[in-house]
């Protein structure tokens, strides 16, 4: 509970349609980045490439990318964190050439 909002590195271990998850490189903790939360874009899930894109700006997050986040909330009775992202977006290249 006390590391709410303190900042670490961390790579992103799974992806779903609820969010990314992000284990922390120091701890090798995981959380949940929700989607609902990006409120920067519209986020979809890219199954087959395993990567959420950004419908408007082409933002996306796949895979094995490193992370800044910000610890937003702990549920110690359910086990969860949740996370918020904090560090500059990757570009797609689709969206590059579309603009």
């Amino acid at each position: 509970m006390d590391k709410i909002g303190q900042e670490f590195f961390g790579l992103i271990s799974g992806v779903s349609k609820w969010g990314i998850y992000v284990e922390l490189i120091e701890s090798k903790c995981e959380g949940m980045v929700r989607l609902k939360d990006l409120a920067d874009d519209y986020y979809f899930l890219d199954e087959e490439n395993y990567q959420v894109t950004g419908q408007r700006y082409g933002y996306q997050y796949k895979l094995g990318d490193k992370v800044k986040i910000r610890v937003k909330k702990i549920d110690l009775s359910r086990k969860e964190m949740d996370f918020q992202i904090i560090n500059e977006k990757p570009v797609t290249e689709i969206f590059r050439r579309r603009y």
